[in-house]
């Protein structure tokens, strides 16, 4: 009884500690920031470079599946959705990692090429 006890609470503190790790710093420290895809130089942009101002605006919080290709995962994993209104691009940040420890990056989707662009750049 006394081990079912002890268990129990060590699983609940774990869990209070992941709860606030994971949903403490979604919206407090999410602000506007550059573009990825329209202000570095690239070659398949759509626009050409312009001036290095915050246009990718956080617009909300989804769960995606994990997207690593090797091996397919799908697991939900919480993430931010930018906006970008330089190049009408929106970009899934991810704000951890799936269990299986999986290094995800950001994902571009071009809206007006319907071609999904990937960056391995740090969020």
């Amino acid at each position: 009884m006394w081990s079912y006890t002890l268990t129990a609470r060590v699983t609940l503190i774990n869990a209070l500690i992941m709860y606030s790790l994971v949903k403490a710093p979604l919206w407090g420290e999410v602000k506007a920031r550059p573009c990825s895809y329209c202000f570095v130089p690239n070659i398949r942009a759509p626009t050409p470079r312009v001036e290095n101002t915050n246009t990718l605006l956080p617009i909300g919080r989804d769960d995606k599946p994990c997207w690593n290709p090797n091996p397919p995962c799908g697991e939900s994993i919480p993430v931010i959705l930018f906006y970008c209104n330089a190049c009408y691009t929106t970009a899934y940040a991810p704000l951890r990692m799936c269990s299986k420890a999986h290094s995800l990056h950001e994902v571009y989707v071009n809206n007006s090429r319907r071609e999904i662009i990937e960056a391995t750049l740090p969020y």
